[in-house]
């Protein structure tokens, strides 16, 4: 579930930049340099194993990046706190 919803947000951030580079004109501001603020909504367990996929997938710099390189950026956008999510990347595994 994780990898479909991964490959939705790949898909629609594609799709956008596609259409703002066909669109934009010289003095226009990109849809992606506004800051736009957005909430995680769901568990923080869901937001885990969805960066546990993506990580697993090595979708970051080839597989080169680490839990914690993949983990801070989301915290930031987000506005949240994974805690402890060593610990809950491991309980990911162990379910599998």
């Amino acid at each position: 579930m994780a990898k479909i919803i991964a490959n939705d947000l790949l898909h629609v951030y594609l799709e956008d930049k596609m259409l703002s580079l066909e669109t934009k004109q010289p003095n226009q501001k990109s849809l992606f340099n506004t800051k736009v603020i957005q909430n995680w909504t769901d568990s923080k367990m869901a937001l885990i194993e969805l960066l546990h996929t993506l990580h697993t997938e090595d979708i970051f710099k080839n597989g080169a990046s680490g839990l914690k390189d993949i983990t801070i950026y989301p915290e930031s956008i987000y506005d949240i706190n994974l805690g402890q999510y060593h610990r809950a990347f491991l309980k990911t595994i162990i379910r599998k």
